[in-house]
C-alpha cells in the first residue's frame, strides 16, 4: 500500500509543478488552486508512505515520478523541451538515475537488515547461557 501511496504521490507532484507553471507565478486564481490542493495532496501521500517506507527510494522515486512526468507534460501538452535537440535524452537520464538510486539504496538497505540479523542471532545465543556480560565477574 506504501508503494501505491507514493506512486500518487509523485502523480500529485507532477500536477502541482504543471499547475505553478500555468498559474503564471501565482496570479491566475484556478491553476493557483490547483497548485495548493496538488502539493497537498502530494505530500499528505508521501507522509504516509514514509510511515512503512525509508526516506532515501521513496524520497528518489517521488522525485523521479514528479520530475519524469512534468518533463513530459511539458514537452507533449505545453511546447517544452529538455534538451533542444535530443528532449528524451534528459527524461532517460533522470529516470535512469531514480531508478539506480533506488536500487542502491533498496541493496544497502538489505545488507544491513542481513547483519542485524546474523548480530542478533549472535546476541541471542549468548543470554540464553544465563549470564551475561554485565552479570560476569572478573
Amino acid at each position: 500500500m506504501a508503494w501505491v501511496a507514493l506512486v500518487a504521490a509523485g502523480l500529485f507532484e507532477t500536477a502541482f509543478a504543471v499547475c505553478l507553471k500555468l498559474s503564471n507565478g501565482l496570479t491566475v486564481l484556478w491553476p493557483t488552486i490547483g497548485f495548493a490542493i496538488s502539493a497537498l495532496t502530494s505530500f499528505g501521500l508521501l507522509t504516509l508512505a514514509l510511515n512503512e517506507l525509508e526516506v532515501g527510494p521513496a524520497y528518489a522515486v517521488w522525485t523521479g515520478i514528479g520530475a519524469a512526468g512534468a518533463a513530459t507534460v511539458g514537452m507533449v501538452f505545453l511546447g517544452g523541451q529538455v534538451f533542444q535537440d535530443k528532449p528524451w535524452v534528459g527524461l532517460l537520464v533522470a529516470c535512469g538515475g531514480t531508478i539506480a538510486i533506488s536500487a542502491a539504496v533498496e541493496g544497502i538497505r538489505r545488507l544491513r537488515g542481513r547483519s542485524r540479523d546474523r548480530s542478533a542471532q549472535g546476541q541471542a545465543a549468548a543470554p540464553a547461557s544465563g549470564v551475561t556480560a554485565s552479570h560476569r565477574t572478573g
